[in-house]
């Protein structure tokens, strides 16, 4: 919400360097957020461990077998251009079976695919008010929440 977007190259300007010396100086694992596979491919090559596709693998036809043939982690958010569900918990969980669904498909491994809860970007909408047990268990073993807030968030930096 509330982005600009920027074009492949441009992006790819700004997070290239970035990745390349946080992996010269730290030994740590680096996630890239992007849905266009020639961003991730240029991540992935400068030393990104995990690849974090806010559409699902849906956006960009060639990130799912970018993502198998690199052997990573990929994280799969639900998103969706139309916002208007006939039954939440249903279509959120036919959307993320579809995403999963992509991802075997196209090669990436069981235990390589996450599925992102979203909590500050949902925390207003009903996916707070659904219990567990309601999470088909297919979605609900890859869940891996993680927490975003914006650059001006400033709430959170206290």
């Amino acid at each position: 919400p509330g982005h600009t977007r920027i074009t492949d190259e441009e992006e790819i300007c700004r997070i290239v360097p970035v990745i390349e010396r946080i992996k010269k100086e730290y030994d740590i694992p680096v996630s890239v957020d992007t849905y266009k596979s020639q961003v991730a491919k240029e991540a992935l090559e400068a030393g990104a461990d995990l690849v974090n596709d806010i559409w699902g693998l849906k956006a960009d036809a060639k990130m799912a077998p970018l993502l198998a043939k690199y052997k990573v982690p990929c994280c799969i958010m639900h998103n969706r251009k139309n916002m208007e569900y006939k039954n939440f918990l249903e279509d959120i969980t036919e959307d993320l079976k579809e995403s999963i669904w992509l991802a075997k498909e196209a090669g990436i491994q069981e235990d390589k695919i996450i599925v992102e809860k979203r909590i500050k970007e949902m925390q207003d909408t009903k996916i707070d008010t659904i219990k567990e047990q309601e999470i088909p268990y297919e979605i609900l073993e890859k869940i891996g929440t993680t927490y975003k807030f914006d650059k001006g968030d400033d709430e959170h930096r206290r």
